[in-house]
């Protein structure tokens, strides 16, 4: 058995069965996790560049399987200390925003524009809108502009990488908070990150975000007539909740994903809908665009 084989085989193996016992509810693959297991692709291109095409013996390939397992289970570990524990950073930069009122405010609008990283929208303030951001490289800037009766908030990251993404060795972490009084339009665009938007406590009227390899959690209320939901995403694990009380639909064109939706009937071509979709005075729209994810919408 040649050493290329061995690296391919095992890398197939690996994400083949994440995905697998992701899609049948076994495990609940969190892929911001996965994504760290990277430098796994430069040990086994070095064991092909040490062995060459020799022939490599039975024990070497189980050593290989044993470390692919113990590195998924470190990892696994390490993500779960790093999701609930407050990091310090020394180098970090700390930055902290607010914007109150001028005056009554009915429609607003968030807009945050960051490369990889933690982002979480949850709570509400007296004030406007209210922001913390933890960085180890860029700095954020949070731009204001009124025009054509609408609050306009842009939260950008100016000067840092978006590209690149070295777990563990980076940080940027946003933290968000929003008064609950006016009609929100809320847009996020991310690269490689773990969002965490609770949007229960608020109106809101549209919701775009914009991902690559991610974890999505969206939390939606019940305060709107109607709310718009459009999410784009690549590689990732997409998690929604809806409240019972609201009629919801999906279009979701995720061929390659797994999809679970307890609630829903499928009533057309990637078309579901609650039960009580048209007898509900409010409804909830969700348009959902992915590559090979796993995809859960449930109601609470």
């Amino acid at each position: 058995m040649k050493t290329g084989s061995i690296f391919w085989g095992t890398l197939f193996i690996v994400l083949g069965g994440l995905f697998l016992l992701n899609n049948l509810d076994v495990l609940d693959v969190d892929w911001w996790t996965v994504m760290k297991l990277w430098p796994l692709v430069l040990v086994f291109w070095g064991l092909t560049a040490v062995f060459g095409k020799q022939p490599i013996r039975w024990y070497t390939v189980l050593f290989i399987i044993f470390l692919v397992i113990v590195m998924l289970a470190v990892t696994g570990v390490i993500g779960w200390f790093e999701r609930h524990e407050d990091f310090d950073v020394a180098d970090s930069r700390n930055q902290q925003f607010s914007e109150g009122f001028d005056g009554p405010v009915d429609r607003a609008e968030f807009r945050l524009s960051a490369g990889a990283g933690k982002f979480y929208l949850e709570g509400t303030t007296e004030q406007l809108i209210e922001a913390s951001t933890r960085t180890t490289f860029g700095r954020y800037e949070l731009d204001r502009d009124h025009s054509g009766g609408q609050e306009r908030f842009s939260l950008r990251m100016r000067g840092g990488r978006s590209g690149i993404w070295f777990p563990g060795r980076t940080r940027n972490q946003v933290e968000v908070r929003l008064h609950p009084d006016p009609v929100w339009d809320i847009v996020a665009e991310v690269g490689a990150a773990a969002l965490e938007f609770d949007l229960a406590p608020f109106n809101t009227n549209e919701v775009r975000i914009d991902g690559g390899a991610a974890s999505f959690k969206l939390k939606l209320g019940d305060r709107s007539e109607e709310t718009h939901v459009w999410m784009r995403t690549g590689a990732s694990s997409v998690r929604i909740e809806v409240p019972e009380s609201v009629g919801c639909e999906l279009n979701i064109v995720a061929p390659l994903s797994g999809k679970h939706f307890p609630g829903f009937e499928k009533v057309g071509n990637r078309i579901y809908q609650t039960d009580n979709f048209d007898s509900s005075v409010k409804k909830i729209f969700i348009d959902v665009d992915a590559g090979v994810s796993s995809i859960r919408v449930t109601r609470y």
